[in-house]
């Protein structure tokens, strides 16, 4: 397998294009690889399962794969996340809000830029109750300043503190990698 590390190692050549450099036909290729190698690998089908959605916007193939992983590994919350995503991308709230729920239950500390909870409010666009999630978040939840919060506060006319969060990004970005996409959907949330 070219030293790869087989269906393991492929899942990472494979994901590590997709995610840094959008160089999207050999990560395709190399999570099919993974999946193929390995059909038992709930990361692998998790991946895949997220490329397809993501990249191809096959919401349905996506959310199949992520299903398989969540079957082949119930306790993994990154599937589980996944399948909320892209529910939240099809509008499906009726299904996103409980599979957040559930990735919170599997893991009450999980939170990756995000929580999972506010997430489905905000794309319903509960502002106030996704300003509440996450102000009610334990203190070192979120240890730098929160974008999607910041597009809440844009949201419910509260752009000081929306401006306050972008001007401590920005700072931040300064010294360590911030999502560029994270500063401009702050900008587009106040207007400009």
């Amino acid at each position: 397998e070219g030293g790869e590390g087989g269906g393991v190692g492929r899942i990472g050549v494979g994901a590590v294009p997709m995610l840094s450099d959008g160089n999207f036909p050999p990560a395709k290729s190399q999570l099919e690889r993974a999946v193929a190698l390995d059909p038992n690998s709930s990361d692998g089908h998790c991946w895949l399962g997220w490329y397809r959605a993501r990249v191809e916007r096959d919401f349905v193939g996506g959310r199949a794969e992520v299903q398989r992983a969540r079957a082949l590994d119930p306790t993994y919350t990154w599937p589980l996340m996944f399948e909320c995503l892209i529910a939240v991308a099809r509008g499906d709230y009726n299904s996103a809000l409980p599979l957040a729920e559930q990735v919170m239950k599997v893991d009450p500390n999980f939170f990756y830029d995000v929580d999972p909870i506010a997430t489905v409010y905000a794309a319903m666009g509960r502002w106030p109750e996704a300003i509440q999630r996450y102000e009610s978040l334990p203190p070192g939840r979120m240890t730098r300043p929160n974008f999607q919060l910041a597009i809440c506060y844009a949201h419910t006319g509260q752009s000081e503190r929306a401006r306050q969060i972008l001007a401590d990004l920005e700072e931040l970005s300064r010294h360590r990698y911030v999502d560029q996409v994270h500063l401009a959907a702050i900008y587009a949330a106040l207007g400009e």
